[in-house]
């Protein structure tokens, strides 16, 4: 099944409230297998996928996977920062399913305190 996204850009996004732990880092590939080319932006630079549990003040919780540049793969395991996360929409080609996907200009791990 091939994913596409909409004919919209991603949007900016605040998740105001919520902590983001990421779990696990790997690289993003071309068809979604592990041993396949890793995915790299314009820029040429690597595409990695943090898979993310993310909590709110309010309990609720839910996972997401967002999808980062980076020249290595980031060193990042428990609460995290997202600078510049942008959310938008997909749909398989045969109109069937569809989703949220998630991008970031950058991760870093968040500091105690903040």
């Amino acid at each position: 099944m091939a994913l596409k996204p909409l004919g919209v850009a991603p949007l900016p996004c605040e998740l105001p409230g919520a902590t983001i732990t990421a779990v696990a880092v790997g690289p993003k590939t071309i068809d979604g297998k592990p041993d396949s080319e890793q995915k790299k932006n314009e820029k040429l630079v690597p595409l990695w996928t943090i898979d993310a549990f993310v909590t709110f003040t309010t309990g609720k919780a839910g996972t997401m996977t967002v999808t980062v540049p980076a020249t290595q793969k980031p060193a990042v395991t428990g609460p995290v920062k997202l600078e510049g996360l942008r959310v938008g929409q997909w749909v398989s080609d045969s109109g069937r399913g569809g989703g949220l996907y998630w991008s970031a200009s950058a991760v870093s791990p968040l500091k105690a305190g903040v």
